[in-house]
């Protein structure tokens, strides 16, 4: 009894060590958390909506910052108080020479953060990859990671490892003001930055490890897809992403069909109960649209996933 009472002792401790919560940016037309769990982003002048074919193979509304008018993350709820997080961008800079701040830590009082520095990751004043990663006018993945036990900070690139630096210091936390400042430079040098592109921001309060990096990464065109979808008939349908079945909620007697992003139909039937059951452990993983039919003809599009 006592082993096995242990053993639940160590499953509990782990699964409270591994927990995380994420707050999630998308860009759909909004600064809003999408999960409305954490506070909404400011700009401190507006930007405006696009569509853009991105590298990772979709059309997506994106959000243009002109220049010198960032994206202001208050942290009220104090996700980072710990110390530990992982910052994860999808983002392009209309012009990449000299120095371009992407992250400002300390409400803009001060010079360090991290820049674009002629197209080099640089986590100014201490670490600067030896290669150019970036170009204008290109989106780019960019992940950084911090581990308050540690101070052990990693940095990522479209998924890669381009280097680590021990924050000894915590020149890379926010203050008291518990605020991060993204593509606006400081109010020391000022002119530091550029206008530019956003499609993605998650903000974690744990260091991911690189799987997941290269995870969150790979999946891009997927998580973002499902965000970008208009809804146009009133329904639910969940749970989004899935992996066996998604219930839809519906009026009975109208009809479904499940087709691929070229069009091709999948799964088709009918709606027999208010909530219809629908199994999609056969398709493979990817992005799909469930096609809604009310006895107008109207659709509705919901994207889902099977993994």
């Amino acid at each position: 009894m006592k082993k096995l009472l242990l053993f639940f002792v160590a499953v509990l401790l782990v699964s409270t060590a591994i927990a995380q919560t994420t707050y999630h940016y998308d860009f759909f037309h909004n600064l809003k958390e999408t999960e409305s769990v954490g506070g909404d982003l400011t700009a401190s002048c507006p930007g405006t909506y696009t569509t853009e074919m991105l590298p990772v193979g979709i059309n997506r509304v994106v959000y243009n910052f002109p220049k010198a008018c960032g994206l202001v993350f208050a942290d009220t709820k104090g996700l980072l108080a710990s110390g530990s997080y992982t910052i994860e961008l999808y983002f392009s800079l209309d012009q990449i020479a000299g120095y371009n701040k992407v992250i400002d830590f300390k409400d803009r009082a001060f010079d360090d953060g991290l820049y674009n520095w002629n197209g080099h990751f640089n986590l100014y004043p201490n670490y600067t990859t030896a290669g150019s990663i970036m170009a204008a006018n290109k989106f780019h993945y960019l992940a950084i990671t911090r581990d308050a036990g540690t101070q052990q900070m990693r940095f990522y690139h479209d998924g890669n490892s381009i280097g680590s630096y021990v924050d000894k210091t915590n020149v890379y936390l926010y203050d008291g003001n518990q605020k991060l400042t993204f593509f606006q430079d400081d109010t020391v040098s000022k002119t530091e930055h550029s206008s530019g592109s956003i499609a993605m921001l998650r903000i974690t309060d744990q260091p991911l490890d690189h799987t997941s990096i290269q995870n969150n990464f790979s999946n891009l065109a997927v998580s973002l897809s499902i965000k970008n979808t208009p809804q146009q008939v009133a329904a639910s349908v969940y749970p989004n992403p899935t992996t066996q079945y998604i219930n839809i909620t519906n009026r009975q007697g109208h009809s479904y069909a499940i087709t691929d992003m070229v069009g091709r139909s999948l799964k088709e039937g009918t709606i027999a109960h208010q909530t219809q059951v629908v199994n999609t452990s056969q398709l493979p993983t990817g992005v799909y649209l469930l096609q809604l039919y009310d006895k107008r003809g109207n659709k509705e599009h919901h994207v889902i996933r099977k993994e």
